[in-house]
Protein backbone atom coordinates (compact mmCIF):
# COMPACT_ATOMS: atom_id res chain seq x y z
CA UNK A 1 0.00 0.00 0.00
CA UNK A 2 2.63 2.37 0.83
CA UNK A 3 4.57 1.57 -2.11
CA UNK A 4 1.28 2.70 -4.57
CA UNK A 5 0.79 6.06 -2.39
CA UNK A 6 5.25 6.58 -2.86
CA UNK A 7 4.49 6.29 -6.23
CA UNK A 8 1.57 7.66 -7.27
CA UNK A 9 3.14 10.82 -5.35
CA UNK A 10 6.71 10.40 -7.30
CA UNK A 11 4.41 10.45 -10.46
CA UNK A 12 2.14 13.65 -9.36
CA UNK A 13 5.71 15.44 -8.59
CA UNK A 14 6.45 14.51 -12.05
CA UNK A 15 3.70 15.20 -14.26
CA UNK A 16 3.32 18.81 -12.27
CA UNK A 17 7.16 19.59 -12.83
CA UNK A 18 6.44 18.68 -17.06
CA UNK A 19 3.56 20.52 -17.49
CA UNK A 20 5.12 23.65 -15.64
CA UNK A 21 8.29 23.29 -16.89
CA UNK A 22 7.93 25.11 -20.40
CA UNK A 23 11.18 25.88 -21.00
CA UNK A 24 12.87 23.05 -22.85
CA UNK A 25 16.66 23.54 -20.87
CA UNK A 26 14.06 22.76 -18.11
CA UNK A 27 12.71 19.79 -19.26
CA UNK A 28 15.76 18.55 -20.17
CA UNK A 29 17.49 18.86 -16.87
CA UNK A 30 14.62 16.89 -15.65
CA UNK A 31 15.32 14.12 -17.63
CA UNK A 32 18.77 14.23 -17.54
CA UNK A 33 18.43 14.10 -13.80
CA UNK A 34 16.02 11.02 -14.05
CA UNK A 35 18.18 9.16 -16.50
CA UNK A 36 21.10 9.62 -14.34
CA UNK A 37 19.32 8.40 -12.05
CA UNK A 38 18.47 5.62 -12.80
CA UNK A 39 21.52 4.73 -14.02
CA UNK A 40 23.39 5.17 -10.85
CA UNK A 41 20.46 2.67 -9.32
CA UNK A 42 21.09 0.14 -12.07
CA UNK A 43 25.36 0.51 -11.28
CA UNK A 44 24.73 0.63 -7.35
CA UNK A 45 23.22 -3.14 -7.98
CA UNK A 46 25.88 -4.05 -10.45
CA UNK A 47 28.15 -3.51 -7.55
CA UNK A 48 26.50 -5.40 -5.31
CA UNK A 49 25.45 -8.22 -7.36
CA UNK A 50 29.10 -9.75 -9.38
CA UNK A 51 27.38 -11.62 -11.55
CA UNK A 52 26.03 -8.37 -13.20
CA UNK A 53 28.58 -5.90 -13.60
CA UNK A 54 28.85 -5.37 -17.40
CA UNK A 55 32.10 -4.78 -19.04
CA UNK A 56 30.92 -1.35 -21.22
CA UNK A 57 29.94 1.94 -18.88
CA UNK A 58 26.14 2.90 -20.01
CA UNK A 59 25.23 5.91 -22.37
CA UNK A 60 25.54 9.19 -20.20
CA UNK A 61 22.32 11.29 -21.40
CA UNK A 62 23.72 13.27 -24.05
CA UNK A 63 24.70 10.41 -25.88
CA UNK A 64 21.64 8.52 -25.38
CA UNK A 65 19.73 11.76 -26.62
CA UNK A 66 21.59 11.86 -29.84
CA UNK A 67 20.73 8.34 -30.26
CA UNK A 68 17.11 8.09 -29.64
CA UNK A 69 17.49 11.55 -32.13
CA UNK A 70 18.71 9.08 -34.79
CA UNK A 71 16.25 6.96 -34.54
CA UNK A 72 13.06 8.89 -34.52
CA UNK A 73 14.47 10.68 -37.29
CA UNK A 74 14.55 6.90 -38.89
CA UNK A 75 11.38 6.54 -38.00
CA UNK A 76 10.00 9.41 -39.47
CA UNK A 77 11.71 9.41 -42.76
CA UNK A 78 10.45 5.77 -42.68
CA UNK A 79 6.92 7.03 -42.15
CA UNK A 80 7.09 9.53 -44.89
CA UNK A 81 7.95 6.86 -47.46
CA UNK A 82 5.00 4.76 -46.62
CA UNK A 83 2.58 7.23 -47.07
Amino acid sequence: MMKILKLSIIICLISCTFSCAKNEEVRDNVFRGIYQGANQEQEMQRTDDPSLIQEDRPLTYDQYKKEREKILQTHDEDDEQQQ
